[in-house]
């Protein structure tokens, strides 16, 4: 008879050792989601503002036709910024009417997840082409080949100087750096 008593306490304690264990994880898991949540919308948030401060330059230089260097701070490194050749633009960015190109700063490559986009009825490129080999990159070639993405400049710096110019009718961002 003791020994069932004993049984059950220790059953008990079991039960709940493991809804405590199931509760615990479930908290963190929830924790996780937040934070994950709070640096995303931090992320897009500077993303929003560099974007912008790019934008407002590039609307001077439309009009003046001068140079201008700023200084660019991604949201973190593994960002891109790219504009779009063949008004490939990303879905549901870039769509008014007169809108001939789109910039657009992703979190990855092909921008269709985190990304601040805005749309030019001029012509504005990204001055760069970045290339990826077979090994070890986010892309894979076909038989060994390169990768080549014009008007991509993958951002792997925490800090750029970028270089606007209004060049054969057309504003071009380069880095100074």
């Amino acid at each position: 008879m003791n020994d069932k008593k004993g049984f059950l306490l220790l059953g008990d304690f079991t039960v709940k050792l493991v809804i405590s264990l199931i509760v615990l994880v479930i908290l963190i898991y929830l924790g996780y989601k937040v934070y994950n949540l709070f640096v995303e919308d931090n992320e897009l948030k500077k993303a929003s503002l560099q974007l912008e401060k790019i934008s407002d330059t590039i609307k001077i230089i439309q009009s003046t036709g001068e140079t201008a260097i700023i200084d660019f701070f991604p949201p973190r490194k593994g960002w891109f910024l790219r504009t779009f050749p063949d008004y490939d633009f990303p879905e549901g960015e870039c769509n008014e009417n007169n809108i001939i190109s789109c910039l657009c700063l992703c979190s990855e490559l092909i921008c269709q997840e985190t990304r601040k986009c805005e749309g030019y009825p001029f012509n504005v490129k990204v001055d760069k082409i970045t290339v990826y080999s077979t090994e070890g990159n986010i892309a894979v070639g076909i038989g060994g080949q390169e990768l080549r993405y014009p008007e991509v400049l993958e951002l792997t710096n925490n800090a750029y100087e970028l270089k606007i110019i209004k060049e054969d009718g057309m504003i071009k961002i380069r880095t100074n750096n």
